[in-house]
């Protein structure tokens, strides 16, 4: 019982904090293709995060393909690629990683191999033209966030941008 009531605030306070960002996702269908992470001069990137997952440089290009099944692949490279590229290159990938819609504004993306990699992401959409931390963000561009420890800003966010063929 104390582990449901824990996950409850939780989820209260991870979905309150998507709403500080844009509006909260609220359905997996406004997640669903593929999204490519937005580049940023080097000091706003360190505005918006304070680690980043993957190599700067060699993997400074970033994809991220929310599939409608409920599979999900992750994409890095050096160099910008075109999306028809990414999409043929991410099927050879094994199938490890699933995402679904926890509730409003949460998204679990879970790896199959190393649970210790399946974290809750607060995802938002941003609904007009605004400026970050000194990011430029589109209307319908995605926030995707994890919150720090003391739970008073972002550990690391991307902001994506939906790839179009």
């Amino acid at each position: 019982m104390k582990k449901i009531i824990l996950m409850i605030i939780m989820t209260l306070l991870y979905s309150a904090n998507a709403f500080s960002l844009g509006e909260p996702v609220k359905v997996s269908e406004q997640l669903v293709g593929c999204w490519k992470r937005n580049i940023y001069p080097d000091d706003v990137m360190k505005k918006l995060s304070k680690f980043d997952m993957y190599d700067e440089v060699q993997q400074k290009y970033q994809w991220f393909c929310f599939n409608a099944d409920g599979t999900f692949r992750a994409m890095t490279a050096s160099k910008d690629i075109p999306l028809a590229d990414v999409k043929e290159k991410v099927k050879l990938f094994p199938m490890l990683m699933s995402w679904k819609l926890l509730s409003q504004g949460i998204v679990r993306i879970e790896h199959k191999e190393d649970q210790s990699q399946n974290y809750n992401w607060l995802m938002s959409v941003a609904v007009s033209r605004e400026n970050f931390k000194g990011a430029s963000i589109s209307p319908g561009h995605i926030y995707m966030g994890l919150i720090n420890k003391e739970k008073t800003d972002y550990a690391l966010l991307r902001v994506l941008s939906k790839e179009k063929e």
